[in-house]
């Protein structure tokens, strides 16, 4: 039987449900792409919380921009396929967990959740660029005055 795995690999469930609901069918077919990379990060099926960085969303072919790499995460957010739960940020990726909110999308008590989008390389340096902002963010990273 392990032969057998060797031979076919692991594989990303997408489950039939899913595929037929108004969530799925609502995505771009870039979100829908993406999404599976984002299982693709899970090494078990006890973990949730799942990684897709910028780098390896280019490597796979799923975008080639950043502005539409934050589009995505938001789409699967909005439609209830991944909740966030770190925005990450300066060499620190996005941290979402799987989510069945799905499975509501579309009806009265379908819960809302907003992306949380982390703190780019361009932020910082535009805060960096500016005394109030670089004083307020040198005092919460390191508590100095």
């Amino acid at each position: 039987m392990k032969d057998r795995k060797n031979k076919l690999g692991s594989f990303v469930p997408l489950q039939r449900p899913l595929l037929r609901s108004l969530a799925f069918l609502s995505l771009s077919n870039t979100a829908k792409v993406a999404y599976t990379y984002f299982l693709y990060d899970k090494k078990s099926s006890h973990q949730d919380e799942v990684v897709l960085t910028f780098s390896q969303a280019k490597n796979f072919k799923v975008c080639q921009s950043q502005s539409t790499f934050t589009k995505i995460k938001r789409e699967l957010v909005q439609y209830g396929l991944l909740d966030p739960l770190d925005g990450g940020g300066l060499n620190a990726p996005a941290i979402f967990k799987v989510s069945n909110r799905w499975n509501r999308y579309g009806n009265e008590d379908f819960k809302e959740l907003k992306y949380k989008p982390g703190f780019s390389s361009k932020f910082f340096k535009d805060a960096m660029a500016n005394p109030e902002k670089r004083q307020r963010i040198i005092q919460s990273r390191h508590g100095v005055s």
